[in-house]
């Protein structure tokens, strides 16, 4: 990576960033990249893109990039063993209300994960 560019961590995102842009604009990150035997895709014109790309984006103008799809997030282990206790609970006591069966699933939970008892306030 040019000079230019790397100086975007040490003079400052916003200065960096400006560099970076004049070096494109003069066309030298393209040939940059050539040398390095990488092709970005230009999509000033939209595009689809379906797996991992080096793409050039702003190139003639603001553009927005959103991904199609949402990750699932991964759960910690205190969230999945407290739907699990959450599920026992909602079994075993179907008359308890609402406030009672979360704090009985999070007692629960942490009683199984071998965490401290929550302290009362």
């Amino acid at each position: 990576m040019s000079e230019k560019c790397v100086d975007c961590y040490r003079r400052g995102f916003k200065e960096g960033v400006e560099a970076a842009l004049e070096q494109a604009s003069r066309g030298e990150l393209s040939q940059e990249w050539a040398q390095r035997g990488l092709h970005p895709r230009a999509m000033a014109s939209g595009g689809l893109v379906i797996e991992p790309t080096l793409a050039l984006l702003g190139e003639e103008g603001p553009e927005l990039v959103i991904p199609l799809t949402k990750k699932p997030m991964k759960k910690s282990p205190y969230r999945k063993e407290l739907t699990r206790q959450q599920k026992f609970v909602e079994k075993n006591h179907p008359r308890m209300g609402f406030k009672a069966k979360a704090a009985k699933a999070h007692a629960l939970t942490r009683q199984k994960l071998g965490m401290r008892k929550k302290r009362s306030s």
